[in-house]
């Protein structure tokens, strides 16, 4: 296929695409919900602990916000900016993990990355 040819031809097949998984991928007057549970296990003070993090989180009738918007979509994009915006400033010596002799608890490397 000719660059000209392609130029065409791309618009429309991604047109139809959308048009196929659309309806497979949103339900017009669907409400999402997220549900997320970290769970953080090691030592700490040398005795084992453990702390779990719930989050649920629902479409926003009142402002018509999704919850995976609110979950995901808000923290990628700041994501993304600060790092457009150089906001991120990298590590001389990034932070590596090893494991412990027992195996169970992870902490920082005394080795040079």
């Amino acid at each position: 296929m000719q660059t000209a040819q392609l130029q065409t031809y791309a618009p429309r097949a991604r047109r139809a695409f959308i048009a196929a998984v659309t309806p497979k991928r949103t339900k017009p007057n669907g409400r999402d919900l997220v549900a997320l549970r970290v769970v953080v296990s090691g030592v700490k003070n040398g005795a084992p602990h453990s702390t779990t993090f719930d989050l649920i989180d629902y479409f926003d009738e009142v402002h018509h916000i999704s919850a995976r918007m609110r979950c995901t979509g808000y923290s990628l994009s700041l994501t993304g900016l600060t790092q457009v915006r150089h906001q991120v400033i990298r590590a001389e010596r990034p932070a590596r993990l090893e494991r412990s002799s027992g195996g169970e608890t992870m902490k920082p490397s005394s080795r040079s990355v």
